[in-house]
């Protein structure tokens, strides 16, 4: 499954950067979430409660940094499960400087999902997966843009 989208910031790319690679910025920002710790160099562990598509529950996921140009780009992998679901998936952030303080994200990666939740079509999991994506850079456009 593809996933991508951009997003923009009235914040400067630095502080966009900053925001990306901070374990206690980033759980603010994750709906759900109910814990993100730090288990090594840019290694994370997630556990978040989340309802998507007719599933409900608890998930965990390991999430993992690397390839960083700072404060340009860096890949992200994700390997996930939960009840009746699992997920594994990469992506590349790519920050681009509007202006001097406006940035952009783009996002492009991919996404494997198994289990019941395999079953389902294409098109109601991609619209699940932007929704949350979506749902995840709002949160972090308005606590970066409003302090």
């Amino acid at each position: 499954m593809k996933i991508e989208g951009s997003y923009d910031f009235d914040a400067p790319r630095q502080d966009v950067w900053n925001a990306l690679r901070s374990p206690e910025f980033l759980s603010s920002c994750i709906p759900g979430a109910e814990e993100f710790r730090s288990v090594g160099p840019d290694s994370y562990d997630l556990t978040v409660a989340m309802h998507v598509a007719g599933f409900a529950g608890s998930a965990s996921a390991k999430i993992a940094m690397a390839g960083q140009v700072e404060p340009e780009s860096y890949r992200l992998t994700i390997e996930g499960n939960g009840v009746g679901v699992g997920v594994k998936g990469e992506g590349a952030l790519e920050f681009t400087e509007i202006d001097s303080a406006r940035t952009r994200v783009d996002v492009d990666g991919n996404a494997k999902v198994s289990g019941f939740a395999a079953r389902l079509s294409q098109p109601l999991l991609g619209g699940a997966a932007k929704l949350m994506m979506n749902d995840f850079f709002g949160r972090m456009k308005t606590k970066l843009e409003n302090g």
